[in-house]
């Protein structure tokens, strides 16, 4: 999610009118956001995971635990709104720079603090908003521009990574699980998304180059759609892996351990990713109105 943050900070503008902006990322973020958020309640009502009608309804509390992933869409929409007024109506770059660390410093307390606000996901906004921040500042500098600089940014971004692995930093921004120092939680996570953002300028020119493109075009429509659809993978999964289970004599093996199990992991990637994207187009293309440029 910190590489969603910083990419979305790269392309931010704020040539628009205040009105212009909210109308075109209300069309961009919250239309689509309502529209999976109904039809995955719709598909786990259908799908069985309610018992009966009540059952569904009172499950509409639990907002996003149907499709997790689109909490995101929401943190996004508010990070968009502030940061646009902040660099719209403020002239000062100290005091834009003062902004920023204030709300980040907001976040990580409520992170600290486990303070989750109820149907808007303001506190994983406000720790998101220093990695848009950091990405918006990038394209402001032009430091991808700069050939130069390059080994420098990619040595300092394994660092930082690897300090992570090495440190056991584990992250979790929609559930506020983060590092207690701070610096581990965001180095790590600003050192991987600086070194998925160099490989794939490295890879731009290769031949598979255009299918990659592809799938990071709809990587948030990807998003969007496969968690629901994980259930969906597991069912046609899990009993072709008790029977590969029990050719090689371990008939014990429960479901659990099979879902997080490499086999299982890697085979239900493999075929997530096409199902997801192929569901995501079918469904931009019955709903296209929901869908306009970011």
């Amino acid at each position: 999610m910190p590489l969603f943050f910083l990419l979305s900070g790269y392309f931010f503008s704020i040539k628009e009118s205040l009105r212009d902006f909210l109308v075109k990322k209300t069309k961009a973020l919250l239309l689509p956001f309502c529209l999976f958020y109904a039809l995955s309640f719709i598909y786990s009502y259908f799908y069985g995971a309610h018992d009966n009608l009540k059952d569904f309804v009172y499950s509409f509390k639990s907002f996003t635990d149907v499709d997790g992933p689109l909490w995101f869409l929401l943190s996004l929409y508010e990070i968009f709104i502030i940061c646009f007024i902040v660099e719209k109506y403020l002239h000062s770059s100290i005091w834009k720079f003062v902004i920023a660390i204030l709300i980040t410093l907001l976040g990580y307390l409520m992170a600290m603090k486990k303070i989750f606000i109820p149907f808007c996901y303001l506190s994983q906004a406000f720790l998101g908003y220093a990695f848009f921040y950091f990405g918006f500042q990038i394209k402001r500098y032009g430091v991808l521009l700069h050939k130069s600089w390059s080994k420098y940014i990619v040595v300092l971004s394994i660092i930082f990574y690897g300090i992570g692995i090495v440190r056991h930093v584990l992250t979790e921004i929609r559930w506020l699980i983060i590092d207690h120092t701070y610096i581990l939680f965001f180095l790590p996570a600003l050192g991987g998304s600086l070194l998925v953002i160099y490989i794939s300028r490295y890879l731009q020119d290769k031949r598979y180059a255009r299918w990659l493109a592809y799938l990071g075009k709809n990587s948030l429509l990807i998003m969007c759609v496969h968690m629901p659809l994980v259930r969906l993978v597991y069912a046609f999964l899990l009993p072709g892996l008790r029977y590969y289970y029990s050719l090689i004599g371990n008939s014990t093996v429960t479901d659990g351990a099979m879902i997080g199990g490499r086999i299982c992991s890697s085979l239900t990637l493999i075929i997530l990713v096409p199902l997801s994207l192929y569901v995501g187009l079918l469904i931009k293309k019955i709903f296209p109105f929901c869908f306009v440029k970011r």
